[in-house]
């Protein structure tokens, strides 16, 4: 098996059910990144800064703060109802419409964190910039290496086959 079908096969298993601290560490995320577009529209506001940089993060934030919102209280819905409503996380947080929701809550926040470090320095935007690639490089490369050792000889799940839950 490649290591990209061991990747693949790796996510599939992290998206299927999950427990309860999945779902709140998503939910306290969720609504952190919603406190943090919060914090750049108040800052903006209270120094009155009207300079491209910052107004693409104060429209990025105004964008990112209702949809980090709209995935907390979707994800508080799961704990509140508990273990029994956990499948369901599966189906709809695997749905191409949440999928849309995180990606387009991510770049915004992505973009008005780069806006204010633009407003402060273009060299610190630049490195914000590469950094945040490298880290996202990384990152698959963890992923990937993780797969192929769950999977590889002796491995957690070298005894599980494609399709076994």
């Amino acid at each position: 098996m490649s290591d990209s079908d061991n990747a693949k096969r790796l996510i599939s298993e992290l998206q299927l059910v999950p427990g309860e601290s999945v779902i709140a560490l998503s939910r306290t995320l969720a609504f952190g990144a919603a406190a943090v577009c919060l914090a750049i529209v108040v800052q903006i506001l209270q120094i009155g800064a009207s300079d491209l940089p910052l107004m693409v993060s104060l429209y990025a934030s105004a964008v990112a703060m209702p949809l980090w919102l709209c995935a907390g209280v979707c994800l508080e819905c799961y704990l509140y109802f508990g273990p029994r409503s956990f499948a369901h996380y599966s189906l709809a947080f695997r749905s191409r419409a949440m999928k849309l929701i995180h990606f387009a809550a991510a770049a915004s926040l992505f973009a008005a964190i780069a806006g204010v470090v633009y407003h402060l320095s273009v060299a610190a935007f630049w490195l914000f910039f590469v950094t945040t690639i490298v880290a996202t490089v990384l990152y698959a490369a963890f992923f990937g290496n993780l797969a192929n050792w769950w999977y590889g000889l002796n491995g957690p799940g070298s005894n599980e086959h494609h399709g076994d839950t």
